[in-house]
């Protein structure tokens, strides 16, 4: 059923007889649950997911640049242009740089140490 007047004009319904459906179809019945979804799922469960926000948040993150729906187009566009680069010049990075990328990585991660920042989406 429609809940308002401009979602009955834009969306179309088909309806058949029970039983009658086309094959690979399904209901679109949604089961009248007023359970609460946190307070039904077990504690360890919600535990769990909220010990893994941070990873689910950048997840999400890395997601959205690489399939260009994080509305940020700048950052997908440049990680392109990376995906670019290190594929032509890959071989070129790691044989003229390929000593400093290990020393650099140390340097930021001991200057993030001592300053007390941390890497948060």
């Amino acid at each position: 059923m429609p809940v308002s007047k401009s979602e009955a004009k834009s969306t179309i319904l088909a309806q058949f007889p029970p039983g009658q459906q086309p094959i690979g179809t399904t209901s679109l019945q949604i089961p009248d649950s007023k359970t609460n979804l946190l307070d039904s799922t077990p504690p360890q469960i919600v535990r769990a997911l909220g010990q893994a926000e941070p990873l689910i948040r950048g997840l999400n993150t890395v997601l959205g640049l690489l399939t260009w729906s994080s509305g940020q187009d700048w950052l997908s566009f440049f990680l392109v242009v990376g995906w670019w680069i290190i594929c032509l010049y890959g071989g070129l990075i790691v044989k003229f740089a390929g000593n400093f990328i290990p020393v650099l990585v140390i340097a930021a991660w001991y200057t993030l140490q001592k300053t007390g920042t941390s890497l948060k989406v």
